[in-house]
């Protein structure tokens, strides 16, 4: 089966792990990019990498690229390609762009460049079928990447992609309710692998839970139960390839197959947790009750324990070894600062003295981190949204 290019995207600054989990897949001809990596595969391989991957977002095949000087050679270039090899006129489109900034300075605006390309795109179908394929902005059957980079002689470098999966990989389909500050689920993920934690020895603490996702996500790191897992449970149509002219009969049967082995091992993973290794904390009640439908829709209501209680105030709900983990509150989101620099000056002194033997990890911003006085032994810098953050190590004796 011969190989094409693909394009995995990630949250800012988790690429370096993103292309770590893609060589576990062992493809080839692996390069970071901004915002994520490219990498050759087999139409299998990116199936099973799709099923399985915890840190992309998205995954979009290569169709083109080219250079381009200007608008107008957007709609000529684009016109080249043979979009019915694509799409069919019954099926819908959406078209985003991303410009790097260098680019944004040298064109009116993404939103016009996104025009040009739908209108290459449909005159070619219309030249060649009669008929032209309509826009749908919220559940188009195609959803297209625009990338342009400005290169060194001033020319613009495009780059055509074709997303894969639809609804985000990092939507997880286990959440069931609102938090005001949630975590995407794949950096969730990402924290959890960028701790030392030791799945088969250590037990794993969230002291400000939130909505449980961090638990959730480690839980099912230590089961081995597959990141679409709940989604493949939930939708039969589960990805926007399932829908793509590529997508032959067969491949259906291979994606089935597949699908079936996620499907069982990722039962027996949940089979297999024990109940002594996860605990959640949180002070906000309206929080525990988000976490307990959360991990009742995960499934790990059985497994993850949960209970109200300052972090301030927290004692090990079981033996060292093990790893503490925190996702502070940042004071842009919720709270004072003022408020949070004491807490967690406070949370500090709270593990300095009944923490020895643990390992803690706290995601926050570096106003805060000065407040906790203990020596950091990593840092991993991070982003959360549009906000800088700092993963911290303190190894506690």
């Amino acid at each position: 089966m011969s190989k094409a290019k693909y394009f995995a995207s990630c949250p800012t600054q988790l690429e370096p792990l993103l292309i770590k989990e893609i060589k576990e897949f062992e493809l080839s001809d692996i390069k970071e990019e901004r915002g994520g990596a490219s990498f050759t595969a087999t139409e299998k391989e990116i199936i099973q990498f799709i099923l399985r991957s915890r840190i992309a977002s998205r995954v979009f095949k290569h169709l083109t690229e080219f250079s381009i000087k200007n608008e107008k050679d957007l709609y000529e270039k684009a016109l080249e390609f043979p979009w019915d090899l694509v799409m069919t006129p019954k099926q819908t489109l959406k078209i985003k762009a991303v410009l790097d900034q260098n680019a944004q300075q040298g064109f009116k605006s993404g939103l016009y460049l996104s025009q040009l390309l739908k209108d290459a795109l449909t005159d070619k179908l219309r030249e060649k079928f009669g008929e032209r394929p309509s826009v749908d902005t919220k559940y188009p059957d195609n959803l297209f990447l625009l990338r342009i980079s400005q290169t060194e002689d001033e020319k613009y470098f495009v780059n055509i992609l074709l997303d894969l999966v639809g609804t985000p990989l990092s939507n997880r389909f286990y959440r069931t309710g609102h938090h005001l500050a949630p975590l995407r689920e794949n950096l969730a993920a990402a924290l959890v692998l960028l701790t030392d934690w030791d799945p088969e020895k250590d037990i794993f603490i969230d002291s400000m839970c939130g909505s449980g996702t961090i638990l959730i996500e480690a839980a099912m790191i230590k089961g081995g139960i597959a990141p679409t897992y709940f989604r493949l449970l939930s939708t039969k149509h589960a990805f926007a390839f399932q829908k793509q002219l590529w997508f032959t009969e067969s491949l259906n049967n291979f994606y089935l197959s597949e699908i079936d082995k996620v499907k069982k091992s990722s039962k027996k993973g949940l089979d297999d947790l024990h109940t002594h290794q996860f605990f959640g904390f949180d002070i906000e009640a309206a929080n525990i009750e988000i976490a307990k439908n959360n991990l009742r829709a995960a499934k790990l209501d059985k497994i993850v324990k949960l209970k109200r209680l300052d972090s301030t105030r927290l004692l090990p709900p079981g033996d060292p070894p093990g790893v503490i983990i925190c996702n502070t509150p940042y004071g842009e989101r919720i709270g004072e600062k003022k408020y949070l620099e004491q807490v967690i000056y406070n949370y500090g002194e709270n593990l300095k003295k009944n923490f020895s033997g643990f390992r803690a990890y706290l995601l926050t911003v570096r106003d805060l981190r000065k407040k906790i006085s203990l020596s950091t032994s990593s840092r991993v810098s991070l982003k959360n949204g549009n906000l800088d953050c700092t993963l911290v190590r303190y190894d506690l004796y």
